[in-house]
């Protein structure tokens, strides 16, 4: 294990700060800005949230039209998965294009380190590419197992 990754201990002594009631109904997907202070959470109710940890309020809601299933962060973008297979973009509320859509549900998200590259997967069996600088798919890959369910970008 690296030098500079947590212990066990270490996670073992960490102690909630602030507790929140239920913010989305069935949310089981929620990532966090570069800030580290707005966390975009999805629902089952076809809404995503996001929420600012220092104001302990949500601060925007998005309408998704179908249960979301993955979130991530494009810089200050929202992009959410949804269960009918679509990956949308969103900011400042206002959704500003969908990339793609998998025959399914979408099952995961994951942005590039260079945030030029976005992955989806899919019950579909296949995983998306998106080129974020002109938001097209660059690349639809089908597989013939059904254990490819998460996107993990390197």
């Amino acid at each position: 294990m690296p030098e500079n990754w947590a212990t066990a201990e270490t996670i073992q002594a960490i102690e909630s700060t602030q507790f929140t009631d239920s913010l989305y109904p069935g949310s089981n997907s929620v990532s966090l800005d570069e800030s580290g202070d707005l966390a975009l959470f999805g629902g089952v109710d076809g809404f995503a949230g996001i929420y600012s940890i220092s104001q302990k309020e949500t601060v925007r809601i998005l309408k998704c039209g179908s249960a979301v299933t993955a979130t991530s962060w494009w810089d200050s973008r929202q992009v959410v998965a949804t269960f009918a297979g679509a990956v949308k973009c969103f900011e400042n509320g206002a959704e500003i294009g969908q990339l793609g859509s998998h025959a399914g549900a979408a099952t995961s998200l994951a942005m590039h380190p260079s945030g030029h590259i976005l992955a989806s997967t899919g019950v579909d069996k296949s995983f998306i590419f998106y080129d974020l600088s002109n938001m097209k798919v660059a690349s639809h890959i089908y597989t013939e197992s059904g254990k490819y369910r998460h996107a993990i970008i390197i």
